[in-house]
């Protein structure tokens, strides 16, 4: 078969034909990197997600052991001053129990001699 100029139809054809196919192989090629491309940026997405949720916890969990230890270290010396105080305001009454024992004992002996003095002058 040959067109008017006297060139081959079958060239136009095949030509037309293999740009056709090519251009069907280039849209599906495309499609496909597409459908890929958006796959890996949604697991790329999903897992900057997940990290950046395990990274907060992992600061919020990290801020809590902290607030508790320093609670825990404020706890411990609330209990070691009130032990301290409770030794001091212990060796203070001991010791105003102690000194009213020695009065008592002092008054004691005045009474005593006292009384001994006035036995002796009613004896005198």
């Amino acid at each position: 078969m040959r067109d008017i100029n006297g060139s081959s139809m079958d060239i136009i054809i095949t030509f037309l034909t293999t740009t056709f196919l090519i251009t069907i192989f280039l849209i599906t090629f495309l499609i496909t990197f597409l459908i890929f491309t958006f796959l890996i940026f949604t697991f790329l997405i999903i897992t900057f997600l997940i990290f950046t949720f395990l990274i907060i916890t992992f600061l919020i969990f990290t801020f809590l052991i902290i607030f508790l230890i320093i609670t825990f270290l404020i706890f411990t010396f609330l209990i070691i001053f009130l032990i301290i105080t409770f030794l001091i305001f212990t060796f203070l009454i001991t010791f105003i129990f102690i000194t009213f024992l020695v009065i008592t004992f002092l008054v004691f002996i005045r009474v005593v001699i006292s009384i001994l003095t006035s036995i002796r002058i009613l004896i005198s």
